[in-house]
């Protein structure tokens, strides 16, 4: 059968048991919505499709933890979402750590200058 002729669950079931072509299909159906999301919420196509990349890793990765009785759409966009917040919480992260060191103060009132 061809997988044009599938459902996304179907074809998500057969990149779980490693049919390369499914996962072309099920990818060419949501290439363009997906990136559309994360353009949207990242605001840079640079990143977007960083975590573009990172979405679809983790499709496959977990392709067999899917529930056939679950829209395979709303599992593809929770884990954009979920990646989105994960980028966000880091950058934030890493920017509280740069300004945490740019206030500590350079040198200390009681350090003598080596002679």
């Amino acid at each position: 059968m061809s997988n044009t002729n599938l459902s996304d669950e179907q074809l998500i079931q057969s990149i779980s048991e490693g049919e390369d072509r499914a996962f072309e299909e099920l990818y060419g159906r949501y290439e363009g919505k997906l990136m559309g999301f994360l353009v949207y919420k990242l605001k840079s196509n640079e990143l977007a499709q960083d975590i573009f990349q990172i979405v679809w890793s983790k499709v496959v990765q977990n392709s067999h933890k899917f529930k056939q009785d679950h829209k395979f759409s709303s599992w593809l966009m929770t884990i954009a979402s979920n990646q989105v917040k994960d980028w966000f919480k880091a950058s934030t992260n890493y920017a509280r750590l740069l300004e945490s060191y740019s206030n500590e103060p350079t040198s200390r009132d009681d350090e003598k200058p080596l002679p």
